[in-house]
Formats: structure tokens, C-alpha cells, sequence
């Protein structure tokens, strides 16, 4: 059965999520682990520094629409101003 996300105050169905097959988790698990057990943690910084600025700046472009889907899934509202 697919992951739904699901507000809880409305029970409004917000997104169906696909089911994975054991292969693609597994895939996933052993690339993790492969990484996990590598010596990237610690090799040169700068690799690391240009994932965690690539995934600041992924998260920045979504902002809004992350704190819509997080505030829908837990049934809470949204203030539409902006802090100065």
C-alpha cells in the first residue's frame, strides 16, 4: 500500500507517496552503507561544504512550499505575513 500523507485536522489526502521495491531499498541501503564506511568524512571539506550548500540553497527555493506541506501534515495553520 502507497504513503499518504493525510492532514490531520481536515483529513484531507495531501499526497500519495509510491511504494519502493526491496531491490531499489536495497540499492539505496547499500549505497548509504558504502559511503558511510568510506573515508569521505574524511578527505578534503570542500566536497562536503558544496553538498550542505546545495541543500541550503534546494531548501531556500522551497521554503514556502516545505512550511506548507509540513503545517498541512500536522493540521496546523499557516500565518500569511512574513517576519520583518
Amino acid at each position: 500500500m502507497p504513503y499518504q500523507s493525510i492532514n490531520p485536522t481536515t483529513g484531507k489526502l495531501i499526497k500519495t507517496f509510491a511504494n519502493h521495491t526491496d531491490d531499489e531499498v536495497q540499492s539505496t541501503l547499500t549505497v548509504a552503507h558504502a559511503l558511510y564506511k568510506s573515508d569521505w568524512s574524511k578527505g578534503p571539506i570542500q566536497p562536503r561544504l558544496d553538498v550542505l550548500t546545495r541543500l541550503a540553497r534546494l531548501i531556500e527555493e522551497r521554503a514556502e512550499e516545505l512550511a506548507r506541506l509540513l503545517v498541512n501534515e500536522m493540521g496546523k495553520r499557516i500565518s500569511e505575513t512574513h517576519p520583518p
